[in-house]
């Protein structure tokens, strides 16, 4: 069974619209490697982690590793903004009504 790293690993790929092999080429790991992550659902290593977390800053690490949040950084940022808004917004409805 697929590990849900090597599922977002794959969404990651996806978004970036780039080849499995530019991918692991960006990263720095041979394509082996990665072949071996999608058909034999092997776990990235922390240096494979790491790697992907360097070469694309955007992306959140705890989307990557955990699955929690959104995959990258700014959304995750936009989505904070907009319940802070949203709060404002009911705090602000709630006091005129009393």
């Amino acid at each position: 069974m697929e590990s849900s790293v090597n599922k977002r690993v794959k969404e990651i790929i996806e978004s970036k619209k780039v080849s499995d092999n530019k991918f692991a080429h960006t990263i720095g790991i041979g394509q082996k490697v990665l072949s071996s992550m999608f058909i034999r659902s092997t776990e990235p290593s922390v240096k494979t982690i790491s790697a992907i977390l360097d070469a694309f800053p955007d992306i959140s690490a705890e989307w990557l590793l955990r699955g929690v949040g959104a995959m990258n950084k700014t959304d995750a940022i936009i989505s904070e903004e907009e319940k802070s808004t949203s709060y404002k917004e009911l705090e602000q409805k709630i006091c005129t009504r009393i």
